[in-house]
């Protein structure tokens, strides 16, 4: 009898060592994307986008210049698709995205307009 409690008692030891090991043998570090990091140029606010909008030709932002915003109307709804509404202390803005998703109202975002187009679309 005692043989058989003691072979019982082996073979459970041995599985919670072996269990132990496997858990602790993975891998806990996970690999970080690579940050990039954004120009920080000239900043201008939306009063500063508006008074270069001519209604007769495109203008073109060259080099960093950055609108610092919030978000004020999102895609969440459904009303909106790949569009948003952006204002600072100065005003509001009407934004097409190239992509749909990932900002929401209240976000606190920083838009680089380098190659930017402002036109009537």
């Amino acid at each position: 009898m005692a043989v058989i409690t003691l072979n019982k008692y082996f073979i459970l030891s041995s599985l919670l060592l072996l269990l132990t090991l496997v858990f602790n043998a993975c891998k806990k570090e996970f690999d970080l994307p690579p940050l990039r990091q954004a120009n920080d140029g000239t900043r201008i606010n939306i009063a500063g986008i508006q008074s270069r909008y001519n209604s007769n030709s495109v203008y073109r932002f060259r080099g960093d210049t950055n609108l610092y915003c919030v978000v004020t109307a999102d895609e969440v709804s459904g009303n909106l698709y790949k569009d948003i509404y952006v204002k600072d202390h100065s005003g509001g803005l009407h934004i097409k995205l190239v992509a749909p998703g990932g900002l929401f109202i209240g976000d606190s975002i920083r838009i680089n307009l380098n190659g930017i187009i402002l036109n009537n679309y």
